[in-house]
């Protein structure tokens, strides 16, 4: 229950001289002078919606015209959201809820100040705007509206950073804390009557707290929406933050309160409605529910009440704003004894009420919101009459001159009510004031609360005793004495019963907006990349395992097409927002080039930027793993089954793929481009093997190549495979823009991480494990910044030593490559996609169709090769691809071609990852230390003279142009050596920077422990003890479903029982 007194915030809030201003407009002479009408605002351009950032047209069937009920004037037609539009919405706000969140309160907090501004400094302009919309007189809205609205935002803009969580010591060595997070998208829907202030009133705490809100306004007053969307742009609110949406309630209202991407819905309307909403939301995720459902107030005049105050305080309860306000005090309960009195004042009050154009600063009382809304009120009038009550005002519409066109309805007083009448029990939502007479006290609360409703009541006494004595009795969330509708920001607004859920305003209701999360976990997985997300969703599997999974970059954001399609694969590399764009130290055998090291940032790790290209690596890989000390459950036949587990192949599953894996494998299909099959073909026809499998029986020769790419052509990411899965489980919690400062620890045992989000450091404690899974670059350098590491480094960065292990960030492998491209005489190649002209056509297919041209990575072919017969095993690799381009997109030659990509795949050369600094947000120092071994340049020159030669057979004839790179004339060792140092580059497969093992260098055991430590794991490509023959993304993955069983206590799969590929001696 809120009490309000009138002399309670008198001098100490805007609202209490707005009220008198307000009481002064209904009873007696304008108080105030109107030095203009407000900026004209064209309301025809507000019928749009407003998603990220932006106005766009609903795609909903046909329009409604929003119609100033005034005039009867059309003034805008709005379209109104489709599925597909809510969808939209949902999308970016999931987005611009990220970013927001991940805003620090005190920015957070600026933004919000800096929108108050401009409220204030647009005042007049925006309450036009609500006259025209709403009808309600611009005396009101001027003063009101816009002004309140804006006193709610400046009290929750500085609340943002009072937001708090607890710290509670167990024992000595341990705690637990709390902390409060944003929901995540909140839909709110507004009401007509104050379409602007409700926005704000429910926009303002959301939006302080960190969520993304997407307001649906009252189809009847939509125009306001749009307006305080944009305004809230132009203050800095990230895209996505606030998004509206238009729309009949009964068919929008659905769509955004059963979407389980809906964290929270605050509504406010009638309580069949309401009762609706509540009803979807609990039916879907059972979502929080705020709604405000409106009353049926009583007003409680005392005997000993002064007569003019009492009709004072019923008129502006019951006619201010046309009488639609949800906390009105239509029942009006007098003493037997004064009634006669009373009614007299209230009679010739409502004559001096001025009605008329509401933009006339003289009005002060304007029609009903709409015609439909004036039949209803209309009805419940002739409803009072035919039930008995005496009229003593109004009772009629008003049709008098202009008045004729707008929906008017006189201000109305009925007497000698009784509890029984329909006026009595039923909200109006108009200005009909019905009036009560009582005997004693005892009576008058009595029936006061024989109501369902239970939002507002008031008193009028001149005894402060008496007053506290009947607000403590009565059955309302809000009790106002010797007043009306003071509602400060810092009063929560509600109500008992069935007035609503939950209150807005007052510092209660920024909490509700949060979510208090207690931060402990089983485990903590730093990381959500290739690795992470793997055991983020196997480990969830068990439902009594609690898992943080902490991501530095953001959502994988579906609609993103730099991500999701496939053939656009380049552009990731080419910005920062999903790759952290390192650098490597001058390379000393590469010309001193500072040389690429992209890797993923975002949900799906590298998964998430890399080629797609699905390759396990050579059976010899694993089974020699297998021979070093603690590695000997590492054999290929070992390893088969965890392959097979994560995969879903889309011709199905056989001896050496799955069927029903998260990973989507994708096979070539015929009618892909024909350079594919010459390619292939070439390579047969210079005497390598053909393989129909490149992840079978045999690896070694040429062949169609596997994809991670979805059956309607998206890129298959562990996001998408694993954590799509795994996301809805309540033992899974996943925090992005969360960038790992370091690891905690109590003595040699992990206790938790602490990560930055913004500015601010948070922390989480891990019950059984910290897993370290972020990658061969991020994960040493977190150990080393955290305390484990070599010891001489920790004491450089000024780190106390935790745990000397000499291994972390030793032993860095990665394959090189060069490009051999070839103009193709025949204008078969992709060259065309490359040109802006066709990318709307490809673009379109691959977004409706999932299929054409950017469906595909264009890597679907490839081959392996031993380039000497020393070998046991390949040890180069060709992707094939119809084009002549870089990786990363950054050079395309402008015309046809081809070309093939070959590397070695198992360099004696290894490099280093070293912090330096204990900034998280510092790139560490990177050397990869390429080309250091002579064995690398005899590859490479063999390399690019092989490839010449497959590239002269037959099969290529009909498409061989000349050699553009390295050029024909490049023959010698020289010149051969000269070509790969200044133009190979990084196939992007950094690993082995924690290997595992048992000697002074490896970093970890079998299973991924760190050595020497408790509760600490590194899962990831790190800690392969060599690299493997081929991409990388799909041992990792083996990797980490590997060691999911041995965390979750399982016995591993059953070995394989296949064969595989030998040299014969």
């Amino acid at each position: 229950m809120n009490i309000s007194g009138a002399e309670t915030f008198r001098g100490c809030c805007r609202s209490s001289s707005i009220i008198r201003q307000m009481a002064a407009s209904i009873m007696g002479p304008t108080p105030w002078t109107l030095r203009n009408k407000g900026k004209a605002m064209d309301p025809a351009g507000l019928g749009q919606l407003y998603i990220h950032g932006q106005a766009c047209e609903g795609v909903a069937e046909g329009r409604v015209d929003s119609v100033n009920p005034a005039t009867g004037e059309i003034l805008a037609q709005v379209r109104g959201a489709a599925r597909s539009d809510i969808d939209r919405a949902i999308e970016s706000a999931r987005e611009g809820q990220e970013r927001w969140a991940a805003t620090t309160a005190t920015d957070r907090g600026r933004i919000l100040l800096r929108a108050v501004a401009i409220l204030r400094a647009r005042n007049d302009e925006l309450a036009r705007l609500e006259t025209l919309d709403t009808g309600k007189p611009f005396s009101e809205t001027s003063v009101v509206d816009i002004v309140t609205g804006a006193d709610v935002l400046e009290y929750y803009a500085g609340l943002a950073v009072a937001l708090e969580g607890t710290q509670v010591p167990l024992r000595d060595t341990s705690f637990f804390y709390t902390r409060r997070e944003p929901l995540g998208v909140v839909a709110a829907i507004g009401a007509w009557n104050y379409p602007i202030q409700i926005a704000l009133w429910k926009s303002a705490p959301a939006l302080a707290a960190g969520n993304a809100v997407i307001f649906k306004p009252s189809e009847v007053t939509p125009l306001s929406a749009v307006a305080l969307a944009e305004l809230y742009t132009e203050a800095g609110l990230p895209a996505g933050a606030f998004n509206v949406v238009h729309g009949p309630g009964a068919e929008v209202g659905p769509l955004l309160t059963e979407d389980p991407r809906i964290a929270k819905v605050s509504f406010t309307g009638g309580v069949s409605t309401g009762k609706s909403v509540m009803a979807s939301a609990a039916g879907s995720s059972l979502k929080d529910v705020t709604m405000e459902l409106g009353g049926k107030s009583p007003l409680l005049i005392l005997p000993d009440a002064d007569i003019d105050r009492a009709a004072d305080i019923a008129m502006m309860a019951n006619f201010f704003s046309s009488g639609q306000v949800c906390t009105n005090g239509t029942r009006v309960f007098v003493p037997r004894a004064m009634k006669a009195a009373f009614e007299a004042a209230i009679v010739a009050r409502v004559r001096r009420i001025r009605i008329g154009d509401p933009l006339d600063p003289d009005t002060n009382f304007g029609p009903l919101s709409s015609a439909a809304h004036m039949e209803k009120v209309l009805r419940m009038i002739d409803a009072g009459r035919s039930e008995g009550a005496t009229l003593l005002a109004g009772g009629a519409r008003l049709t008098d001159g202009v008045l004729a066109q707008g929906a008017f309805v006189a201000p109305t007083v009925f007497t000698d009510c009784t509890d029984a009448m329909t006026i009595v029990r039923e909200e109006i939502f108009g200005p009909v004031m019905s009036i009560l007479a009582y005997d004693d006290e005892d009576e008058a609360v009595r029936r006061a609360n024989d109501t369902p409703y239970g939002l507002a009541a008031g008193v009028v006494t001149r005894d402060l005793a008496a007053a506290h004595r009947v607000i403590h009795r009565l059955d309302a969330g809000i009790c106002w004495v010797n007043t009306w509708g003071e509602s400060p920001p810092q009063m929560p607004v509600g109500g008992y019963k069935q007035s609503g859920v939950g209150r807005e305003n007052g510092v209660q209701t920024l909490l509700a907006y949060t979510r208090v999360k207690y931060n402990e976990y089983d485990y903590i997985i730093v990381g959500a990349g290739s690795a992470g997300n793997v055991l983020a969703a196997r480990l969830t599997e068990d439902a009594d395992t609690t898992v943080l999974l902490l991501e530095a970059g953001g959502p994988d954001w579906r609609f993103d097409f730099r991500t999701q399609m496939p053939a656009a694969l380049a552009f990731p590399l080419q910005g920062k927002r999903y790759n952290w764009a390192y650098l490597t130290e001058a390379e000393p055998h590469m010309d001193n080039r500072r040389m690429e090291c992209g890797r993923g940032k975002g949900l799906g790790g590298s998964s998430l930027i890399n080629g797609m290209c699905y390759i396990r690596g050579n059976a010899l890989d694993y089974d020699g793993w297998s021979e070093k000390p603690g590695l000997e459950d590492w054999t290929y036949l070992d390893c088969l089954p965890y392959f097979r587990k994560a995969e879903t192949r889309d011709i199905g599953g056989n001896d050496y793929h799955g069927g029903d894996g998260p990973v989507h494998v994708a096979t070539p299909k015929p009618d892909n481009n024909e350079l594919f099959d010459a390619m292939v073909e070439a390579g047969v026809q210079a005497g390598y093997a053909r393989t129909d499998d490149l992840n079978g029986y045999r690896q070694e020769g040429f062949g169609p190549m596997d994809r991670t790419v979805t059956p309607n052509g998206r890129r298959a990411s562990t996001a998408r495979g694993y954590l799509d899965i795994a996301r809805p489980r309540p033992n899974l919690t996943i925090v992005t823009h969360a960038l790992a400062d370091r690891i905690l620890f109590d003595g040699r045992r992990a206790t938790g991480v602490a990560w930055l989000r913004g500015s601010d450091t948070q922390t989480a404690t891990a019950r059984r494990e910290v897993v370290v899974s972020s990658g061969a670059i991020a994960s040493p350098q977190l150990l080393q910044r955290s305390g484990v590491g070599p010891a001489p480094l920790l004491r450089r960065l000024d780190v106390p030593v935790v745990q000397d292990l000499p291994g972390v960030g030793q032993n860095l492998q990665d394959h090189l490559e060069m490009y051999i491209q070839y103009a193709c005489t025949k204008p078969v190649s992709l060259a065309p996609a490359l040109k802006l002209r066709n990318q709307p056509a490809i673009g379109a297919e691959w977004l409706f169709l999932g299929t054409g041209v950017g469906a595909s990575n264009q890597f679907e072919a490839g081959g392996f090769i031993r380039s000497d017969p020393s070998f046991d095993w390949p040890n180069l690799q060709y992707h094939c691809l119809p084009v002549a381009i870089s990786y990363n997109g950054s050079t395309a030659v402008d015309e046809h071609g081809f070309q093939m990509h070959v590397g070695s795949m198992r360099s004696p050369s290894r490099g280093r990852v070293e912090a330096r600094s204990r900034d998280p947000r510092e790139h560490p120092s990177i050397l990869f230390n390429y080309m250091a071994h002579e064995q690398d340049w005899r590859e490479f020159r063999d390399a690019i003279r092989i490839t010449r030669d497959i590239i002269h057979q037959k099969a290529l004839d009909p498409y061989r142009g000349r050699e553009i790179s390295p050029g024909k004339d490049l023959t010698s060792d020289a010149d051969l050596d000269a070509f790969v140092r200044g133009h190979a580059e990084t196939a992007y497969h950094p690993s082995c920077s924690n290997r595992m093992g048992e000697d002074d260098m490896a970093v970890v055991d079998g299973q991924g422990r760190v050595h020497g430590m408790e509760g600490l794991r590194i899962v990831d490509a790190s800690i392969m003890p060599v690299i493997t023959t081929g991409n990388l993304n799909a041992p990792t993955i083996m990797i980490a479903e590997k060691i999911a069983d041995v965390m979750r206590g399982r016995p591993p799969l059953p070995r394989a029982n296949v064969p595989y590929y030998v040299k014969r001696a």
